[in-house]
C-alpha cells in the first residue's frame, strides 16, 4: 500500500499537479485487484465444487467410516456428509487436501460472517484444530480429522441447546 501510495503520488508529482492521471491509474490498479480476486474466489469455488462431486479416494473413505463408528453413528445424514464435505474442499485454499490451521480459522470466520454471527476466538479455533490432527501430522487436518472436529462441534451445540 505504501509503495503504491508513493506511485501515485510520484505521478501527480510528474504531471504537475493533475489529479486525472492518478485517478485513472487508481482506477486501473483497482480494476486489477478486483479481477484477480474475482479470478481467486471462483478458482476456489470450482475447485471445491469439483472435489466435493469426486467420491473420496478409498483409503479417506476407510479413514472416515472408521470415524463414524467411533461416534457411535455408523450412518452419517447424507446432508450432512455433503456439508462437511463441501465445507472442507472450500476452507482447502492451497488445494493440497488437507486443512492447515490458519485455512480452519478462515473457514470458521466465514462460517461466523454468513451466519451473522460472531467468529469464535482464534484460541478456541486452535485447540479445536489442535485436538483433532492426527498423530501422523499436527499441522494439517486431513478429512476424517475434520469430520471429527465438525461432529465435536454440531454436538457441543446440541448439548448446549438441551
Amino acid at each position: 500500500q505504501v509503495l503504491n501510495g508513493l506511485l501515485f503520488g510520484l505521478l501527480y508529482l510528474l504531471n504537475g499537479g493533475d489529479l486525472v492521471p492518478c485517478i485513472i491509474a487508481h482506477a486501473v490498479y483497482d480494476f486489477g485487484v478486483f479481477f484477480k480476486t474475482w479470478l481467486d474466489s471462483n478458482g476456489q469455488i470450482e475447485y471445491a465444487e469439483s472435489m466435493f462431486l469426486k467420491p473420496l479416494p478409498a483409503n479417506v473413505q476407510q479413514e472416515v467410516d472408521q470415524v463414524l463408528q467411533q461416534q457411535g453413528n455408523a450412518k452419517i445424514n447424507p446432508e450432512l456428509f455433503n456439508t462437511v464435505k463441501r465445507l472442507f474442499y472450500t476452507f482447502d485454499f492451497d488445494k493440497n487436501k488437507t486443512l492447515s490451521k490458519s485455512e480452519v480459522r478462515k473457514g470458521f470466520s466465514y462460517l461466523a460472517l454468513e451466519k451473522a454471527g460472531i467468529p469464535p476466538p482464534q484460541e478456541q479455533v486452535d485447540f479445536l484444530f489442535d485436538s483433532f490432527t492426527s498423530e501422523i501430522d499436527k499441522s494439517r487436518l486431513s478429512f476424517s480429522d475434520f469430520l471429527r472436529l465438525y461432529a465435536s462441534t454440531r454436538q457441543g451445540q446440541a448439548e448446549a441447546k438441551a
